[in-house]
Parts: structure tokens; C-alpha cells; sequence
């Protein structure tokens, strides 16, 4: 078989990296067909990925994962960290030589090791024959296709092209709206370095976030550092506040008044898509239209599972409402809710960290939440086969809670927070926000809160940021606009099970993206449509094997629990999986629910 094969990567973050990493595992296979490897990077340093980079993030943001929980790569975290110098430690944020592999460390940090990981793959690869071409500073305008004869085109910004056997599409994260820096209203907190005020000023007034997110909490301490100072004494962390910023202060927004869960111990860091099922129990569910419900998946998946997990946690009284006929998801996901609710979010953010310190000096894993966090992975590779009803299910009430569980708060993150609300610096406003199109009122932001008597109330700040989290790219948006208008991609979509034009009346975020097709009711479920193994789908509904789409801003619609450098992982090395299964047995690949199982069944480390 000649070396023929060219691939092309659009971007060299995380999802990226560990694609280059499975591409190196896999090297007794595709050195015999791989010629090149050539990876576009708009910025500077590549495999760094926006929010590790010291040119997005800033010393003071952690990360929230730590060194056991970080796929396998050339080296640990914690061992690369081990053979910094101190200089270089300092210059991280690391202030203690005696690294932890459990304990989480800067965002900067992070992204430096994964710089360097990156580095040591690409030796790895050329050292065994394979070219690597590197093209930093180099943004991609746009990518054409004709049909699989020919080969896949990239452009970029300065009008070069490239050929390719396969593009691998891995652009990260994507933000549309854009700030409006003269209204004090920013659309991300990215790059946190335009929120800071002029060096020698402050922000001596009522800045505003919307949403409690872990992005959220970047902003607070990166913020917090520049006007105040933190102190420790007696094991309790305080903040005061330097002269000339007496009246800097931060509300943050939350739509159910929820601070985020706290980091908590595991006894299993590495998540797995079969822990708590098989193959042959998942494949089992389907019912006689292809479909897995949402409530017999956690009827016969999640009840089991949680069951033992309340059991270690000594949780028995949720055992017993678990038990309870007719239990199911939204039930629970009432139940843990309420168990996080306080009449004051902070104080009840106190009581979880005393928990949680006692959690970690005992190792006790906090089993509920692990356990949890590995039904939704699994679950989230086999997405494909919920019904349209259960995507809308899943969107509006579930993935809100779960993302409030599993995005950990780290705990010394969580000691900042109470030293600012001791302070009197910091507050948490419960009620859904509206940011109106007109939001713009001379040099500040107005917002809408809706209160919980039902009234609304204005607010206005000099300076507002929209920390809710990356957009979604929709098919309008989606950036290579040649594959859209050629209709190679098109919109991710679900099939309704029970079609009820009553059941959905009335609410315009739903009926907008409700459609026909054929004799069946489908529903737009958001971003760019996939198929299982990330081969993009196009508007015949046909797999179009020579693009990938790995990002998961195009693709959390088919893929809606991707988050995470454990996701990455997983995602590439399924779509390197299906490409070794497609070589070797000179078959389509894994397009069916039946074939991709067998693959993630087959895979080791999945």
C-alpha cells in the first residue's frame, strides 16, 4: 500500500493533540499510508487551545482538572511540573515544589504542558517517518469539497491552498456575539486581559456577570487580584480591598441562584463508557422504532448505578426516594437540586467546602457524583438514539444541572470566593437575565431581571460580562461557508418519537426548529450534524468521509455532554478508531449504532 495519505487539522488545541496522539499509538498501521500531517494554528503556540494560553487566560485562573484526571499523553502533568525550575513554577503560579497529582493548578500551567506534549508527538511522529507540517499564525478562510475523487481543499486567510486526503476539522472554541467595549458590555470574559482596568486604576464600581460559571470565577479572581490583596491567618483566607478601590464589587447573575458544586475526590479519575452498563445491556433499550428513552435509560442504566453509589455516600434516605415507583430523571434531578439550594448561596457554599475538606483529609470519594458523571458520558456517546423529545428534555433541564455538578468548583477557588463575599465584594442575584438588543445605554449595560414575584427589574453597569459559556455554531454560522453552501454540512437533527403539535405550542424557541421530513417530524437539536465516528453529514443525508468535525462548538448538538479534556480524548480516538477499522477491513466504517458500540466496545481506554 503506497504513503499517500495527507491530513489536514484545523486548529491544534486539546481535541487536536490527543488526535495526534492516537495517530502516534496507532503507527505500525498508519505509517504505511500516512504521508503528512499538517496542522493550522491562528495563533502563536500551537496545542496551547484558548482557554490555557497566556494570551487569553491569566496566572490567577485554575484549571479544574487535575493530573490524574488528564488522558494519557508522553508525560503526566504532574511529572512535567516536577522538572520545572523555580523561576518557571513562580512565573505559573505554582508556589509550593511539592507537586500534587490531585490538586489543580493554573490554566497557564496547563496549557504549557500541553504545549510541550505536543511538542514531544511531533518528534514522535516524524522520528517514525510521518511529516509534520506546522503552520502557526496561519487562520483558515475556508475549506472546498467536490466529491470524494477529488481532494479536500483549505484555504487560508491569505488565499494559499492545500490538498488533502482528509480534513479533520478541531477549531475549539467559538464565540458570535460581539463585545461592545463602549456600552461596558463584553460578550466572553476572552481575552481576560481587556477586562482589567488601566494599569495604575480601578474598577471602583458594580461590575456585573451573567452566570455563576466556572468562567465566571475567572473573572472574580482575575479581577479580585487586581484590586485587593488576600492574607491568610489561622487557616482562613482574607481579602482587603488596596486604597483608591473602595467601591469595587461584584454581582454575578444566576438564573436558579445555584453556586457550582465543589471539587470532589474520586476513587475513579478516568471516565469510561461502559463502567456501569455494556454494550449488549445499552443496545437492549432500544425500543421498536431504533430509540433509547431518556427515562429507560435511567431506569435501567443510572437507578442501579446511583443506588450503589448513595450506598458508599451512606445517602440512604435518597436511596429510599430513588426507590420510590415512578422515580425518575427529572425527580432526581429535583432531588440533588434541592439538596444545593440555600437561603444564601454563599453560606451555603461555606458548609460544602468544610465538607469537602473533610472529603479529601478522609479520602471519601464522593461516589453520587462520579458515578453520575460516567452515566452522562456514556450516555452522551450514544446520543444518536434519543428521540427528539429527549434532546429538548435533556437541553432545557437536565444538561443545566449537570453541568452545575460536574464543572467543579476547585476548592481553593471556592476559599476566594467566601474571603470576597466576607469582604462584602461579591453577591449572587437569583432570576432569569434578558440582555436587550438595545442593552447599550450611553457608557453602560442595561439588563432585565426577572424577579421570583414575577416582576422585572432593571439594572445598569459600567462594565457586564457574559460568562454564560461558548455559543453553539449553527449551520448560519458555521465558519467554512464553501462545505455550507455546497451542502456538505448540514443541521444536526433528531426525529420525535410522538409528534404532538399541542405539546409544543406556545414556546417559539421549540416550533422554530421543528420540521417535516418526508412523513416524520424532526427537530434541529443545534449545531453541525455528525455521524458517530465525527464524519460530517451532508444535506442528502449522506456521511461525507474525507471531513471530520471534532470541534465541539459545531458538534454538542449530536454530542451534548462533550466537555473536557477527557471528552477530547475520547473523541479523537474514536475517530482514529473508525479510520484504523475503515483501513483494515476496507469497509465504510462505524456509521451505525450497532458498529460504533462494537468499536467503543473494542477500543481499549474508551
Amino acid at each position: 500500500m503506497s504513503r499517500s495519505i495527507k491530513v489536514g487539522v484545523i486548529g491544534s488545541g486539546a481535541t487536536a493533540l490527543f488526535f495526534l496522539k492516537h495517530v502516534s499509538d496507532q503507527l505500525e498501521v498508519f505509517r504505511d499510508t500516512l504521508l503528512e500531517v499538517t496542522i493550522f494554528e491562528k495563533e502563536d503556540k500551537m496545542a496551547m487551545g484558548m482557554p490555557y494560553s497566556p494570551r487569553t487566560t491569566d496566572i490567577y485562573n485554575l484549571a479544574n482538572i487535575s493530573s490524574d484526571e488528564i488522558p494519557e499523553l508522553p508525560e503526566t502533568f504532574g511529572n512535567w511540573l516536577r522538572k520545572q525550575d523555580n523561576e518557571t513554577l513562580k512565573a505559573l503560579n505554582i508556589k509550593d515544589r511539592d507537586i500534587d497529582d490531585s490538586e489543580v493548578y493554573s490554566r497557564v500551567a496547563l496549557g504549557h504542558y500541553l504545549h510541550a506534549q505536543y511538542n514531544s508527538l511531533v518528534n514522535r511522529l516524524e522520528s517514525r517517518g510521518v511529516a509534520v507540517r506546522e503552520l502557526n499564525n496561519t487562520k483558515v478562510a475556508d475549506v472546498v469539497y467536490d466529491k470524494p475523487s477529488t481532494p479536500v481543499k483549505v484555504i487560508d486567510e491569505r488565499g494559499e491552498k492545500y490538498d488533502f486526503s482528509k480534513v479533520v476539522i478541531a477549531t475549539g472554541h467559538a464565540w458570535i456575539e460581539g463585545d461592545q467595549p463602549d456600552n461596558g458590555y463584553y460578550a466572553s470574559p476572552w481575552p481576560i486581559q481587556k477586562l482589567f482596568p488601566p494599569e495604575g486604576s480601578f474598577h471602583n464600581f458594580t461590575i456585573g456577570t451573567l452566570g455563576a460559571s466556572l468562567s465566571a470565577f475567572d473573572v472574580v479572581t482575575s479581577l479580585a487580584h487586581r484590586h485587593g490583596s488576600f492574607t491568610e491567618n489561622n487557616g482562613e483566607l482574607k481579602f482587603t480591598l488596596v486604597e483608591g478601590a473602595a467601591d469595587f464589587r461584584i454581582q454575578m447573575h444566576s438564573a436558579e441562584g445555584w453556586l457550582p458544586h465543589l471539587q470532589y475526590l474520586q476513587e475513579e479519575p478516568m471516565r469510561e463508557i461502559y463502567r456501569h452498563t455494556d454494550r449488549e445491556k445499552l443496545l437492549s433499550l432500544r425500543d421498536e422504532d431504533g430509540f433509547i428513552r431518556l427515562e429507560t435509560y435511567f431506569r435501567e442504566i443510572c437507578k442501579p448505578a446511583l443506588r450503589e453509589a448513595f450506598r458508599k455516600d451512606q445517602k440512604t434516605t435518597d436511596i429510599d426516594i430513588l426507590d420510590q415507583p415512578g422515580f425518575g430523571i427529572e425527580d432526581f434531578v429535583d432531588l440533588m437540586s434541592g439538596e444545593h439550594e440555600y437561603q444564601e448561596a454563599f453560606e451555603g457554599m461555606k458548609h460544602e467546602l468544610a465538607q469537602a475538606e473533610r472529603s479529601f483529609a478522609n479520602d471519601q470519594p464522593a461516589h453520587w457524583k462520579e458515578t453520575l458523571d460516567d452515566l452522562m458520558y456514556s450516555l452522551n456517546f450514544h446520543a444518536e438514539m434519543l428521540p427528539a423529545e429527549d434532546h429538548i428534555l435533556l437541553h432545557k433541564k437536565i444538561m443545566p444541572f449537570l453541568l452545575n455538578v460536574i464543572s467543579a468548583l476547585p476548592l481553593s477557588s471556592a476559599r476566594i470566593l467566601l474571603a470576597l463575599y466576607k469582604a462584602g465584594c461579591i453577591e449572587l442575584v437569583t432570576g432569569k437575565v434578558e440582555i436587550p438588543g438595545d442593552c447599550g445605554k450611553g457608557d453602560k449595560t442595561k439588563v432585565i431581571v426577572e424577579k421570583e414575584n414575577g416582576g422585572q427589574e432593571e439594572i445598569t453597569y459600567p462594565l457586564f460580562i457574559n460568562c454564560a459559556g461558548q455559543d453553539l455554531v449553527e449551520l448560519e454560522e458555521f465558519p467554512f461557508r464553501a462545505l455550507a453552501e455546497a451542502g456538505h454540512v448540514r443541521k444536526a437533527r433528531a426525529r420525535f418519537k410522538e409528534y404532538s403539535e399541542t405539546h409544543h405550542k406556545g414556546d417559539e424557541s421549540l416550533s422554530g426548529n421543528i420540521f417535516r421530513e418526508g412523513e416524520e417530524q424532526h427537530y434541529y437539536i443545534g449545531g453541525i450534524d455528525i455521524d458517530p465516528s465525527y464524519r460530517v453529514i451532508n444535506v442528502k443525508g449522506e456521511v461525507v468521509d474525507a471531513i471530520c468535525d471534532i470541534a465541539f462548538s459545531h458538534a454538542l448538538g449530536v454530542r451534548p455532554y462533550s466537555y473536557g479534556l477527557q471528552a477530547c480524548n475520547a473523541t479523537s480516538k474514536i475517530m482514529v478508531a473508525n479510520w484504523l477499522d475503515q483501513m483494515q477491513s476496507e469497509h465504510s466504517g462505524a456509521g451505525g449504532n450497532s458498529q460504533i458500540t462494537e468499536l467503543y466496545d473494542e477500543t481499549e481506554k474508551l
